[in-house]
């Protein structure tokens, strides 16, 4: 790909505690083109949620964190902008599909009044014109009727269908959606990615994909980054980290998914341990005490990323088979 739309640049987020700081995330990079549907994949706590917000600009440096790196969206240098600048950059170029549509809407405002209150420079009755567009766009029926009724009148697809819409409202170039089928059933998580999905087809909207579910991204995240503990493990194609995945905590990852074929009754692969403290990381590979390949090397050096055959793996005795 030779466009970049999104540069990360060697980004750290630490969060000051009563422990000292807690490095959220610890020298992070990737870029991500336009119209690229790029997903980002570990279990709770890995630093991806935190990667998503400080990425868009919500995390800053200030009294309770600091941060450091490059983050450029469109050629502009998200953590150089002021508070204005910023709030500027999420109407045009970037939207965050937030984990819980229940709390990323204000219940005591009324759908409409999300939508339109980020539209700025048209009339009231452009405006409503336009929310009525974006929520059409997403699929809601009777969209004038949905305008009026608050969150807790819809159900919680739709209200996600309505964090989307806002999201979009700006028509922004790139797509943050955070863990945007947790709080959903089955169906209607297939119903919210598809709906991403043919947005990204229709609109060319690049969209960052952020998930600890791998059948998340599955057949349809054009490249995978796979995080542990605040740090990159790996970053492939899909198709080639779902073929053979190099480092050990992705082939861990993959062979706790359950398969069809399994055997009735058959026992699910889990990872054993925990991950870090990340107030406290082991000094080494932070996957180490995990990991059934580690070695002496592995609990005192941390491995670089390295770049190799059009992917990147953090590991001093990369996996050479698949799962």
């Amino acid at each position: 790909m030779t466009e970049t739309l999104l540069a990360v640049e060697d980004l750290h987020t630490e969060i000051r505690t009563g422990r000292g700081p807690l490095k959220a995330v610890d020298g992070v990079s990737f870029t991500v083109g336009p119209g690229e549907m790029f997903g980002i994949v570990g279990e709770s706590g890995s630093g991806k949620s935190v990667l998503g917000r400080t990425v868009m600009g919500l995390y800053t440096s200030g009294p309770s964190m600091t941060v450091s790196g490059r983050v450029v969206l469109n050629g502009k240098d998200v953590h150089g902008l002021t508070a204005a600048g910023r709030r500027a950059l999420w109407r045009t170029d970037v939207g965050m599909v937030f984990q819980d549509p229940a709390t990323a809407l204000n219940p005591v405002k009324r759908i409409g009044r999300h939508l339109t209150e980020g539209l700025r420079g048209l009339s009231r009755a452009a405006a409503r014109d336009r929310a009525e567009e974006l929520l059409r766009l997403v699929g809601i029926p009777e969209p004038r009727r949905r305008l009026r009724q608050y969150p807790h009148e819809l159900s919680g697809g739709m209200r996600q269908r309505v964090v989307i819409a806002v999201a979009l409202a700006g028509e922004p170039s790139l797509l943050i959606a955070d863990e945007p089928t947790t709080a959903l059933d089955v169906t209607v998580q297939k119903q919210i990615l598809d709906l991403l999905g043919g947005l990204q087809s229709e609109l060319g909207t690049a969209i960052v994909l952020i998930s600890h579910n791998l059948a998340v991204v599955a057949g349809r995240a054009d490249r995978v980054a796979v995080m542990y503990a605040g740090r990159l493990a790996e970053l492939a194609p899909a198709s080639v980290l779902f073929a053979g995945p190099r480092h050990p905590y992705t082939e861990a990852l993959l062979a706790s998914v359950p398969r069809l074929g399994d055997p009735p009754h058959s026992p699910l692969q889990a990872i054993d341990g925990a991950p870090p403290d990340m107030a406290a990381p082991p000094p080494g590979c932070r996957y180490a005490p995990r990991c059934r390949y580690a070695t002496a090397e592995c609990a005192t050096a941390a491995p670089p990323l390295v770049m190799a055959d059009g992917r990147a793996v953090a590991c001093h005795h990369p996996v050479q088979g698949g799962v």
